[in-house]
């Protein structure tokens, strides 16, 4: 081993001998042969044995247990290596997690300097996964947790840091016990990127021992340290420090401390009052600590019967209500500004408008009783020229009959597969896919290409409208924004994809049928060079909640194998904004009029 190794281990450790030794053997392992592995023992008694003489391993003996934080920084002092990361010594590395890691750290093009954080495995004594955490990429200056994308917490625990940089920041606070990759993430965003890795390289066993961040009794106060010391960065996060103080409410609850739950919880409300989980949170301050022993009773009681938990399933019915019944102001307040944004973009940009009359095919499932949504898409096509192509579901519509391909019972991608058999689509300048259930302006599809022929996309999609029928936040539209260009767009209820790329992604996949999960084939094409984005300028409106009609228990099964196999728990882990096209600029800040290289 050089006297400066690539990397630093520091494995910390109190009173358990036998977890450390797997946790020794999983840091020898690594493929990144030029390592260090410091194991602190952070006071055990007795004193941490190890025999073998691994000159690789050192043991440095720590006589009186100061916690996690003070033994870490005591491998932060003794490190050697360039990089350093932390393992607890009840959990795992896979081996090429510091190998993959680096890699990925040093060829990111992030402002300097960057750490890496892979995704988290939860895994049970048996070895069966119980949950991934997959975090996301951040840029210097931004504020690591309360920036709500990806998974933190627990996933904090992969991060692999610069050792410079991790000591320039002052190591983790020796005077929190318990959550302290909150306080330390915020420190380290401050100054450095983080690339987020999807492959789990961290294993976290779920073993039923003791574990130091189950200390519930230091909890609150280590979360209240937390937000003194960083008002600035909770100041900047609206919905993110009401959720913190929320969840501090609830944590001083379940200690007794009924005065500070219901501090805190007011608090919270009068943060962001938008959230249904602070005002749920809030009446269980108000409950008090009877009520929330009632609270686990009829947890207890209701949700091991079923195959979602009680809680679970509350929060799901909470969201689904909250968000159709807050539909209705947001679309009141929304409808003002994007008529003040779309005068904008017209009076600004008369060019996005205007009517092109190169080869597009528009193809369509419908069923009888929405023609008249179709038609008015039909309408359009013809207007520009258009070829327009229909599969019906039940009967033909005579206004439809003339476009309509074939008909017959079946499922959305196989269908639109059948649209398209055996044809050369790379003569079409767009493939546009549009749903019978969502509403377009007139000559909406004209400004969807032209804006995206204009902003460089390959990929695109129209925004929703506030009260449209949607699944992710992000595709809903955004004041003042001509179009977005994102790692995601959405496989319904209307989507279009520009040549050459047409062609990769037409036929779709056989074994899909409502097109769940295709997104992250998408997501690979941004990889290649395709550029996804989403129009603010034009917004539908889908009439029907999302997969009415289909079998959604498969789409579902497959969708989160596909997201497993990737170490990813959710779509919303690969959903992000890269850039804004705002009305006033004359063109988009990431394609500046060069078209080429989002060209294969």
């Amino acid at each position: 081993m050089s006297d400066r190794p690539r990397a630093s281990i520091v494995i910390t450790t109190h009173n358990r001998p036998k977890l450390v030794r797997r946790a020794i053997a999983s840091a020898l392992a690594q493929t990144l042969g030029d390592v260090e592995v410091l194991v602190v023992d952070d006071g055990s008694r007795p004193a941490f044995p190890w025999e073998t003489g691994d000159a690789r391993v050192r043991v440095i003996r720590r006589e009186r247990a100061g916690g996690p934080s003070a033994a870490r920084n005591t491998g932060i002092a003794e490190a050697r290596g360039t990089w350093i990361t932390f393992l607890d010594d009840d959990d795992e590395l896979t081996p090429d997690m510091l190998e993959r890691s680096l890699a990925a750290a040093e060829r990111s093009d992030l402002p300097a300097p960057v750490a890496a954080m892979s995704a988290v495995t939860v895994i049970d004594v048996d070895g069966n996964t119980l949950d991934t955490l997959v975090p996301a990429t951040l840029q210097r200056g931004e504020h690591f947790f309360l920036e709500r994308r990806g998974a933190y917490g627990r996933a904090s625990n992969s991060l692999v840091i610069p050792t410079d940089v991790m000591r320039a920041i002052g190591g983790f606070d020796d005077e929190l016990a318990v959550f302290q990759h909150d306080d330390l993430g915020l420190r380290l965003n401050a100054v450095a990127s983080i690339v987020a890795l999807a492959q789990p390289l961290y294993r976290m066993t779920d073993h039923g021992e003791p574990r130091v961040s189950a200390r519930g009794a230091a909890i609150p106060d280590d979360m209240e340290q937390t937000l003194a010391k960083h008002p600035e960065a909770f100041a900047h996060h609206r919905d993110g420090h009401a959720r913190y103080m929320s969840t501090l409410a609830l944590y001083h609850l379940k200690t007794g401390n009924w005065r500070a739950a219901m501090r805190w919880s007011t608090r919270a409300v009068a943060r962001d009052p938008r959230q249904p989980r602070v005002w749920a949170y809030a009446a269980a301050a108000v409950g008090g600590p009877s009520a929330l022993g009632a609270l686990r009773t009829v947890r207890r009681s209701i949700g091991p019967s079923g195959e979602v938990p009680w809680w679970t399933l509350t929060k799901r019915r909470l969201r689904k209500y909250s968000r159709r019944l807050l539909a209705y102001p947001r679309a009141f307040v929304a409808w003002p500004i994007a008529w003040a944004s779309g005068a904008l973009i017209r009076r600004r940009r008369p060019a996005l408008a205007s009517v092109r009359r190169e080869p597009v095919l528009i193809l369509s499932v419908y069923r009888e009783g929405n023609a008249r949504t179709v038609a008015r898409v039909v309408a359009d096509a013809a207007e520009r020229g258009w070829e327009v192509r229909l599969w019906a579901l039940d009967r033909p519509h005579p206004s439809l009959t003339a476009h309509t391909v074939g008909s017959g019972r079946g499922t959305r991608l196989p269908l639109l597969n059948a649209l398209v058999r055996d044809d050369d689509l790379d003569r079409f300048e767009w493939v546009v896919v549009v749903d019978d259930d969502v509403v377009l302006r007139a000559g909406a599809l004209g400004v969807l290409l032209s804006v995206a022929e204009h902003a460089g996309l390959d990929v695109v999609q129209p925004s929703h409208t506030a009260r449209s029928h949607h699944t992710f936040e992000i595709s809903v539209r955004r004041p003042l924004a001509v179009a977005r260009r994102t790692t995601f767009v959405e496989s319904g209820p209307a989507f279009a994809i520009r040549r050459p790329w047409a062609a990769r992604c037409v036929p779709f996949p056989a074994d899909h049928e409502m097109g769940w999960g295709i997104e992250l084939d998408w997501y690979d094409l941004a990889e290649q060079g395709a550029c996804l984005g989403i129009v603010d300028a034009v917004a539908a409106r889908h009439l029907h909640p999302i997969g009415g009609g289909y079998r959604r228990d498969r789409e579902t099964e497959r969708l989160e194998r596909r997201l497993r196999e990737r170490g990813l728990t959710a779509l919303r882990d690969v959903q992000q904004t890269l850039g804004v096209w705002r009305p006033w600029q004359r063109q988009p800040p990431w394609s500046p009029g060069n078209r080429s290289r989002s060209r294969p």
